[in-house]
């Protein structure tokens, strides 16, 4: 499924929650921005219906396809974009990640190339072997963060911002530890 910019509806439930019409023109006008190109250029704009709490979309722009992560509303209060940005950008320094072209921490969009790939098979000797390897060369560069990680802190921060009715919820799953 494409967007037609020019219908006056294109409301589309993803599996990030609903993409409205001026959320497409803004996401059109995101894409224009970065790749220094005209709308017409932009072609099979679709929904990818992947994640749990982005609007993500695939696009085409000169037979290349990308890959456009758009926030949704429970992902803004979740995750720290400038945090992300920052550990985005030192994976592809570091050849971890070599797929970003572009991230906007403020409004929490980004644009990466689209990679045509499969789920890694974990029962695969090769495929596990990979996985650990990257893990590897990840885990020995020399980087550090200009911020602290606790764990705890972070999940007691997510249920503080939950909404009330999902109280009882966290409650069942034990809540976390003070």
């Amino acid at each position: 499924m494409s967007f037609d910019l020019s219908a006056t509806d294109c409301r589309i439930l993803t599996t990030g929650g609903y993409l409205e019409k001026n959320d497409v023109v803004a996401i059109v006008d995101n894409v224009c921005r970065v790749f220094g190109c005209h709308k017409d250029k932009i072609h099979d704009l679709s929904p990818l219906q992947k994640g749990l709490s982005n609007i993500t979309l695939t696009f085409v722009i000169d037979g290349t396809r990308y890959v456009y992560r758009h926030p949704g509303v429970i992902s803004q209060t979740l995750v720290d974009r400038q945090k992300e940005a920052a550990a985005q950008q030192v994976a592809q320094e570091h050849g971890i990640n070599t797929t970003l072209i572009h991230t906007c921490p403020s409004e929490g969009w980004k644009i990466e190339r689209y990679l045509f790939s499969r789920k890694p098979d974990y029962r695969s000797p090769s495929d596990v072997a990979k996985a650990i390897a990257l893990m590897h060369r990840l885990h020995r560069l020399d980087i550090s963060a200009r911020w602290a990680v606790d764990i705890w802190e972070g999940i007691n921060s997510i249920r503080r911002k939950l909404p009330p009715d999902l109280s009882p919820l966290w409650q069942a799953l034990g809540g976390a530890r003070s």
